[in-house]
Formats: C-alpha cells, structure tokens, sequence
C-alpha cells in the first residue's frame, strides 16, 4: 500500500508595498496610486494628512479667511495643543480623540 503524502504549498502572503509618506507596508488594495507616478503610492492614513496639509497651505497662500478656512485653522491649533500635551496617548483620552480626529476636516 503505497501512501503519497499531499503536497501542501505554504499560503503566499498577499504583496506589500510601502507608503512614500509614513515608510509602512499595505496591501496593494490599501494604497492610493499617485496618476502621472504609480510607483508613488500612498496609504489611506497619509492621504487623510496630507490633504488636511494642502487645505491649510492652500488657505494661506490664497489669504482664504472665510468661515471654513478659520475652523480649519482653528482645529488645527487644537491639535497643535493635544500633541504638545501628549493627550492623544492618554488611556481615556487617546481613543475619543482619535475617534474625533477621524471626524474632523
């Protein structure tokens, strides 16, 4: 009685690609392709950054000062102060904060 044992291939872990912004590594389906360099790719956390980033600077070199453009200002000095007081690793603090920042233009 002849036994042939089943080749069993090891699951191939699914490609990873890192983020040009933070360095992580994603699956290719949680990154954002940048048009004209597709070898850029950005994770969905960075993009978040990077575009709250844009608006800012785009308020600035426009002299945007409309009500929009001051709430954005306006949230971003709260932030400056919750990471100055290091209040985003608080224990009670951390996790409603961060729940708020993904609210948050």
């Amino acid at each position: 009685m002849s036994t042939s044992l089943a080749t069993v291939e090891p699951h191939e872990a699914e490609p990873q690609a890192a983020c040009w912004c933070c360095g992580r590594r994603y699956p290719e389906d949680r990154l954002v392709r940048l048009g004209e360099h597709p070898e850029a790719a950005v994770c969905f956390t960075c993009t978040k950054f990077l575009h709250r980033r844009a608006r800012e600077q785009n308020d600035v070199v426009t002299g945007d000062r409309g009500f929009a453009a001051r709430g954005r200002a306006a949230f971003a000095n709260s932030r400056e102060i919750v990471l100055r007081h290091g209040w985003q690793n608080g224990r009670l603090s951390g996790p409603i904060l961060r729940w708020l920042d993904k609210l948050t233009p």
